[in-house]
């Protein structure tokens, strides 16, 4: 790539069909298996480029780019219409607030973090784990809108995948807006509001591995009042893949002042701990 852009895993990326014009090189690129168009974007003023890849296909294989996923619910999965941008500043925003140059490449005003991040659809096969996951909060939507941190490591190639593993699941914090959860079992007193699936590269033990939380803003009715939560659902699952508990954490960001009338009482923070679990089941 002529100077590097100090990100070695794009530096080391072979190239094909290289187009130049006067502010940007174009060019075509294979990343373990997936074909990409590739764009590296000078801006005025910026002493390191953009970089844009945009998938070739209309799908693209997640397990190809994300070493470990093929045993996780992701492995039922699609990136659709995938754009991975680098973004060289040190600069949190909307797209929007960023060079004019870089915004056709993407669908809406996304949010973009500094390094390595990813924008487009997931999409859910409807018979997979994924879906099965989603389904037990009451989404059954199977096209989701998708962003995140991503990590460059992915990009590497003829290295060994277990090399890399960590490092690429260290970076991964994917954000996937959802419609309203809503849970049967709990909906006579709780209610969710925008809700979105996160997942990210380390389990609630710190250790290495993809966990899935739906998370979003809740309403909990108690004694006539309704108080505001921040509010987490974990689904654990046994080993053959059945569910076997629903747990829903929340806390409150403000405090509940006079609760149930008492009026020298109020109460600064309130957790939230509701937890449906089957019987004769085993956790992992």
């Amino acid at each position: 790539m002529g100077s590097s852009i100090g990100v070695p895993e794009i530096d080391n990326l072979a190239f094909s069909g290289v187009g130049v014009s006067q502010d940007y090189l174009s060019m075509g690129i294979d990343v373990r298996g997936q074909k990409f168009y590739g764009l590296l974007q000078k801006v005025p003023g910026q002493a390191k480029p953009f970089f844009i890849m945009r998938g070739a296909e209309t799908k693209l294989s997640i397990t190809s780019l994300i070493p470990g996923t093929e045993t996780t619910p992701l492995k039922d999965t699609d990136f659709e219409q995938v754009v991975l941008l680098y973004n060289p500043t040190n600069k949190t925003g909307l797209l929007n607030t960023f060079p004019e140059v870089i915004r056709p490449y993407f669908h809406g005003n996304v949010s973009v973090k500094p390094g390595f991040n990813v924008f487009g659809t997931l999409a859910i096969h409807p018979t997979g784990e994924m879906a099965s996951l989603l389904k037990d909060v009451g989404v059954t939507t199977l096209s989701l809108p998708l962003s995140g941190g991503f990590s460059p490591k992915a990009l590497v190639q003829n290295v060994n995948v277990s090399q890399i593993k960590n490092a690429v699941l260290d970076s991964l914090d994917l954000q996937i807006d959802i419609p309203t959860p809503h849970i049967a079992a709990m909906d006579q007193f709780l209610r969710f509001r925008n809700g979105h699936l996160g997942i990210k590269g380390k389990l609630p033990d710190g250790k290495y591995g993809l966990s899935f939380t739906v998370a979003g803003d809740t309403q909990l009715k108690i004694a006539n009042e309704e108080i505001d939560f921040f509010t987490e659902v974990d689904v654990a699952r046994s080993q053959n893949g059945q569910e076997t508990d629903l747990e829903v954490k929340g806390h409150t960001d403000k405090p509940w002042v006079h609760p149930m009338g008492i009026g020298f009482l109020t109460l600064e923070e309130l957790g939230l701990d509701i937890r449906k679990q089957k019987s004769g089941t085993v956790n992992t």
